[in-house]
């Protein structure tokens, strides 16, 4: 490979791209080192705002189990990320692809519970089932057929518009009432901002930083500020809810 692209460099051509993939000088046998560590970055936030989380929210409230699911999700996100940049195979490739997709189509469920609570229950149920067999249906297709790319690129665009989009209406239609909206204002903000480093494409920066890298990056202030609203968010519904009962 280095071979190769010492041959692009000699005739000034710019550096080539294997299998879709830079060039990465490896580091302890991780083939995207940058990627890997940055993901365990990600990870790593989101397990001291869990810790704050846990401390800070009481269990048995209003979204409780919801939102500690979704640290679930979000931990196997990021383990797998690391894993699949660490060693690019069919395998790590599809588990990276697909949960990465849950990450984003469980912020898209949690933000719709979210919107409906206080609704009946069979709503709630009907949303749930509808959810979930979408997802078994997604998992299904990327795993017992060819990994299509186009496709679940395309689903996680659609899904992630549709969440930014319950995101940004929540935010309006409760910014003067509850001031932990401003948390998810933030957190929406950034997350569109840091789209733009995902869709861009150059080079990896001392053949270690790519545009991809440097995604995994800028994203790790986003778990603090969503956590920041999901917490203060909780104990909202909670003191409500116990005003309620």
């Amino acid at each position: 490979m280095w071979y190769v692209v010492d041959s692009f460099a000699a005739k000034g051509w710019p550096p080539p791209q294997f299998h879709g993939k830079w060039p990465f000088v490896r580091w302890l046998g991780l083939q995207e080192p940058a990627s890997v560590i940055f993901s365990l970055m990600n990870l790593a936030v989101h397990l001291v705002m869990l810790h704050q989380f846990r401390s800070r929210v009481r269990p048995g409230g209003p979204m409780y189990k919801l939102w500690y699911f979704y640290f679930v999700v979000c931990a196997n996100a990021w383990i797998w990320s690391a894993i699949f940049h660490s060693r690019d195979l069919p395998f790590t490739e599809c588990m990276d692809y697909l949960s990465a997709f849950c990450m984003v189509f469980y912020s898209l469920y949690g933000m719709l519970m979210r919107m409906l609570i206080g609704a009946p229950f069979m709503i709630s149920l009907l949303l749930t089932l509808v959810f979930l067999s979408f997802l078994l249906n997604h998992a299904a297709y990327l795993i017992l057929d060819q990994l299509d790319y186009h496709y679940n690129m395309t689903a996680n665009i659609v899904i992630g518009f549709i969440s930014a989009a319950c995101s940004a209406m929540w935010c309006i239609l409760n910014w003067k009432r509850h001031s932990h909206s401003r948390n998810l204002a933030v957190c929406l903000t950034w997350g569109i901002l840091t789209t733009l480093l995902e869709i861009s494409d150059f080079p990896p920066i001392a053949w270690t930083f790519d545009a991809h890298a440097l995604w995994h990056l800028s994203t790790t202030p986003v778990p603090y500020f969503f956590w920041s609203f999901v917490i203060e968010d909780c104990k909202y519904l909670r003191k409500t809810y116990m005003k309620e009962r």
